[in-house]
């Protein structure tokens, strides 16, 4: 077992404690504090608490061989995960290959696991016990009931972030037969799909692909072209995972990758790489990198260890 606590004052950090998934991290607006997270590792899953003290919308794309379960433990105003507005209790489950975007505004504390989806199965035939787990691509809101009780409670002992001496699991066996057990009763009416259809996730992730791929902001005709949508359509996919347009959004991502290049060694300088995601307007760029990011360009390049235009 590994333990590992993180401030994070970069978006970043999600990453690292979810380096079993992939994930894509927009930093959103300037927040109260860092974005907090301490990571349990075992042999074959995961265990992590987490505090958000930054906006950030995430894309959280589950590995082929695993599934996570994530439980809201202190909910904040604006957040909303999978296009539900969150709540304490709140629990997600996610198979293999599915798509988790989450809205998280200063506050939100949250728990997940996330697990080698075989090694839960293992466990299941040891306990000789039954468990339908998330299908490939899949994502559910668990309800509360007797079969959730033992993960629900599980995850909400494990310490926030920062704590000397936080409440870990007794160990990965611990872990594994709450999962068992969460699953064990997920017959229907246990689990139902988030209100978020994967149609909309789709949507917003296209778009995300293209302006990456465009080093830029497309056209709004252009994003529907690209996702098969109407324009009312593409703004409602929006707002429904995002909680804003997809202008706004689009532009805090591009600039999230700007400052994440200007941050890596031997980044040039900020008017190339500004330019190079289609920020031609040097007064403007600044002035909308510094109200996200609470510094400007120029700060960000000099506290990585250059000083450059």
């Amino acid at each position: 077992m590994h333990v590992r606590t993180a401030v994070e004052t970069e978006a970043s950090g999600y990453e690292t404690a979810l380096a079993a998934a992939r994930v894509e991290v927009t930093q959103t607006g300037a927040g109260v504090g860092p974005n907090a997270i301490l990571d349990i590792a075992y042999e074959h899953l995961n265990v992590a608490s987490g505090s958000v003290g930054f906006p950030v919308i995430g894309r959280t794309t589950i590995g082929d061989d695993m599934m996570a379960v994530m439980l809201i433990v202190r909910s904040s105003p604006g957040s909303r995960w999978a296009g539900t507005d969150v709540r304490p209790g709140m629990l997600l489950a996610y198979g293999p290959g599915a798509q988790h975007y989450a809205l998280s505004t200063p506050g939100l504390e949250y728990r997940f696991v996330l697990a080698e989806r075989a090694a839960v199965e293992s466990k299941a035939d040891e306990l000789g016990r039954g468990a339908r787990l998330p299908a490939r691509g899949a994502s559910l809101l668990l309800s509360a009931s007797p079969f959730t009780a033992d993960l629900r409670g599980l995850l909400r002992r494990v310490g926030r972030p920062g704590l000397a001496d936080p409440a870990l699991p007794r160990g990965e066996d611990e872990v594994l037969e709450a999962l068992v057990s969460a699953f064990g009763g997920n017959g229907p009416g246990t689990g139902t799909r988030p209100r978020t259809t994967i149609d909309n996730r789709e949507v917003v992730g296209t778009c995300v692909d293209l302006a990456d791929e465009r080093r830029a902001i497309p056209r709004l005709g252009e994003l529907c072209r690209a996702a098969h949508v109407s324009e009312r359509r593409l703004r409602e996919a929006f707002y429904d995972v995002c909680g804003t347009g997809p202008n706004v959004f689009l532009r805090s991502h591009l600039l999230t990758v700007v400052r994440r290049r200007l941050q890596a060694p031997g980044a040039p300088a900020v008017s190339i790489v500004a330019g190079d995601l289609g920020f031609h307007h040097p007064s403007r760029f600044a002035r909308q990198y510094a109200q996200l990011f609470g510094e400007t360009p120029r700060e960000t390049a000099r506290a990585a260890g250059a000083d450059r235009d």
